[in-house]
């Protein structure tokens, strides 16, 4: 064959083998498309497989959750393909494919591909979305109030990221004289915590807690946990490790979780009253354990660009320091409102809590550019912050000092939280406090959103407790309305409370105290030397905790009663004298005998003080009797003076009582003469039911007849001159309770 042949044979051979590659080629496509759509069913059944196995873990789920187990470990064993509730299905084995075995060759590797990345997207879908069991944070934390609220709330926003609660405990002993000890009782007394926290005590944690995951925290992998890093939402996020399986903390979602529980948080049982009734600025000033130069702040001027628009309600713990302050920026004409002083230490630190709570602004005066107290505060309520603190060796040169640079450093520095060490954010905060000054829309204080007065449990019942001052001469029977009050129903609720009667005795020895330190009303006659702010105080806080005591004891009755009777208003009126308290007396007028006899009566004006300090209502019972008995039981049978001087005493004490009650008239009061078949007076003074006390008067009260033999005992050696001043005095009282006035004349 000639060369020219076989070369032209070959070309056709080429051109044969050409022509059925491409006629393969064009043929396959169907037979692969084929191939991908049997593929495909096979995905979608599986994928409905997935589905079911999906519903059927929520519902093992959802069953081990009322049961109180943790489901997070279950997801756990069950992505593990270990649980036959939710065995992992197999990836579906890819159907044969007609091609051939070259493409098969060339297509083997990424068929295993495609199978691994179809996998485990289908494992992804599987999973159900994580939810942890309850969680605990195991860590001592011997600080302040602020300190503690701020890292608390930020524990239960990391908690709050997986739906999980977060249980703490509250640390009772404190190592420094500054972190003063905090009872956890007390505290919780006035403050509800977000839904997800719950505050144990020590001893309570640990065993509560024994089986529940840790949020972890000084780890590897997050922020050290010093320096305030944890008592902001813009760093706390990164101290806190969640357990494994969680999903990890971010920003967002974290901050979302904040506001959350931040809005969560409520004060309860704080007096209202007491701040403006209009939209107010707070100037807070710390300074007993952060001492820092006058002149390192820009406090003064703050405060003169804010002339005119706010009233300034101050807190402080270090009065000289607020003294300068204030001493500088005369001028400035500022209204400056002092908080009533409260009733210890947890009354006033909650007070000043509760202004900053419903304060439009806040202005901060502490070194280092920090105060958890106030600060906390902000962030809860969304409110502008600026800290005054510029020391000149950093004026004007960072936007941030001290804490608030180590935030920014770290993360950020919250939006509320702003430094005065520039000029311009100075500006910037005076701009937003004229704004919220001027805006129409801008609320008052937020109070009754962010502090809700409530009172412990059960409905809330105008007036339910109030407290009683007894006012009446000596020998005007106070000891009839002692045995009224220890035949009552009132004396049986006290008895049901928690140290009821402890808390009543001391109250009673508050205000008098013949055998002890001074109370309110004996201060003067004693030598103690106690300060009269420590011995006003001491009644503030017995009455607001006697209260409280009194309320929670009037919910437990409450609960306990049915049908109309659970709703009906409940109330219990606790006497502050005439209770026959031996130390305390009857709290006559006078009180006891001894040489400062003619002081020792109660003080009627100091008492209401300490009520309005307390947040309790107060009213008053004034006891009358013909003169002519109180004269004859007090110095003729008793022999307390002889008759001269107990007429000129008695003169004086009615004196006392009606200046005392003319003052006092817009209080509750109610006038009782003793005998006086109507004891409606005295009952609803009481807060007991008529018949009740109609029932007690008739079996027990005993007219003693002021006959012939009295009257001639009473008149002999006495001027009619000195009678006629005591029936006077005894007319002016008569007729300021609405009573008629007596007839009677000497023999």
């Amino acid at each position: 064959m000639s060369p020219q042949i076989r070369m032209m044979s070959f070309s056709i051979g080429v051109l044969i083998v050409f022509c059925l590659i491409q006629w393969f080629a064009s043929s396959s496509p169907k037979v692969v498309s084929k191939a991908t759509a049997q593929y495909q069913n096979e995905i979608r059944k599986r994928d409905a497989q997935l589905e079911e196995q999906q519903k059927r873990l929520q519902d093992v789920e959802n069953m081990l959750r009322s049961m109180g187990l943790q489901p997070g470990k279950l997801n756990a064993t069950t992505q593990a393909g270990t649980h036959s509730a939710g065995v992992a299905l197999p990836p579906p084995a890819p159907p044969p494919v007609e091609m051939s075995p070259g493409e098969a060759t060339a297509n083997e590797n990424m068929g295993t591909n495609n199978q691994g990345i179809q996998q485990k997207q289908s494992q992804e879908e599987a999973k159900p979305q994580i939810r942890s069991g309850p969680l605990r944070y195991n860590r001592e934390l011997s600080t302040g109030f602020g300190d503690r609220l701020s890292v608390y709330l930020n524990v239960a926003a990391a908690a709050a990221t997986v739906g999980a609660d977060v249980y703490t405990y509250w640390f009772e002993s404190a190592p420094s004289l500054h972190h003063a000890k905090l009872s956890l009782a007390e505290i919780e007394s006035f403050v509800t915590w977000p839904k997800n926290l719950h505050v144990l005590s020590k001893g309570q944690f640990d065993i509560e807690t024994a089986n529940y995951q840790d949020i972890q925290f000084n780890v590897d992998g997050v922020e050290k946990s010093f320096w305030g890093l944890d008592s902001v939402y813009t760093t706390a996020w990164k101290t806190f490790k969640l357990p494994d399986g969680l999903p990890p903390l971010t920003s967002l979602k974290y901050e979302a979780a904040f506001r959350k529980v931040a809005s969560e948080f409520q004060l309860k049982s704080v007096n209202t009253d007491v701040l403006p009734k209009n939209k107010y600025a707070v100037l807070h000033v710390r300074g007993t354990d952060k001492p820092a130069p006058f002149e390192e702040f820009c406090t003064c001027e703050v405060l003169r660009g804010m002339a005119g628009m706010f009233p300034l309600v101050v807190i402080t713990d270090d009065e000289d320091r607020l003294t300068a302050i204030l001493n500088n920026v005369t001028e400035a004409q500022l209204k400056i409102v002092r908080l009533p002083p409260q009733e210890g230490k947890y009354e006033g630190m909650m007070q000043d809590f509760a202004a900053l709570l419903s304060a439009s602004v806040i202005v901060q005066h502490s070194a280092h550019a920090w105060s958890s107290f106030s600060s906390v505060a902000a962030m809860i309520r969304e409110r502008p912050l600026l800290n005054t603190w510029r020391p000149p060796r950093d004026q004007g040169r960072s936007f941030f000092l001290g804490t608030l640079a180590g935030f920014d450093r770290k993360g950020a520095v919250p939006g509320e939280l702003s430094s005065g060490n520039r000029p311009e954010a100075v500006l910037e905060f005076l701009g937003r406090a004229r704004a919220r000054a001027n805006n129409p829309d801008e609320p008052r204080s937020d109070w009754q959103v962010a502090v809700k007065p409530v009172e412990p449990e059960g409905p809330v019942v105008e007036d339910q407790v109030r407290f009683l001052m007894v006012l009446g001469p000596e020998g005007s029977s106070h000891s009839f309305v002692s045995a009224m009050f220890h035949n009552s129903t009132t004396k049986k609720l006290l008895e049901s409370m928690e140290e009821g009667l402890d808390l009543h005795v001391q109250l009673q020895r508050s205000l008098y105290n013949f055998w002890g330190k001074a109370g309110l009303w004996d201060w003067p006659c004693k030598v103690d030397h106690r300060a009269p702010e420590e011995v006003f105080e001491a009644v503030v806080r017995s009455l607001g905790k006697m209260k409280r005591k009194a309320m929670l004891a009037l919910a437990r009755k409450r609960r306990r009663s049915a049908g109309a009777a659970a709703q009906a208003p409940m109330q219990i009126v606790i006497p502050l004298n005439s209770a026959d308290e031996p130390s305390a007396g009857m709290g006559s007028y006078p009180n006891f005998n001894g040489p400062c006899r003619s002081l020792q009566y109660p003080d009627v004006d100091a008492a209401m003080l300490a009520c309005q300090a307390a947040g309790v209502n107060c009213s008053l019972l004034v006891l009358l009797r013909d003169v002519q008995e109180v004269i004859h039981s007090t110095a003729v049978r008793r022999g307390f003076q002889e008759k001269h001087s107990q007429v000129k005493l008695m003169v004086n004490m009615l004196s006392v009582i009606h200046t005392q009650l003319e003052s006092h008239l817009g209080h509750p009061h109610w006038c009782w003469e003793y005998g006086e078949p109507d004891t409606a007076p005295l009952a609803d003074a009481l807060g007991l039911t008529r018949p009740e006390v109609a029932a007690m008067f008739a079996s027990s009260f005993k007219r003693s007849v002021f006959d012939a033999r009295k009257r001639q005992q009473l008149y002999d050696g006495l001027h009619q001159a000195e009678f006629a001043a005591l029936r006077h005095a005894a007319l002016r009282v008569r007729r300021l309770c609405g009573l008629p006035g007596e007839s009677f004349a000497m023999p």
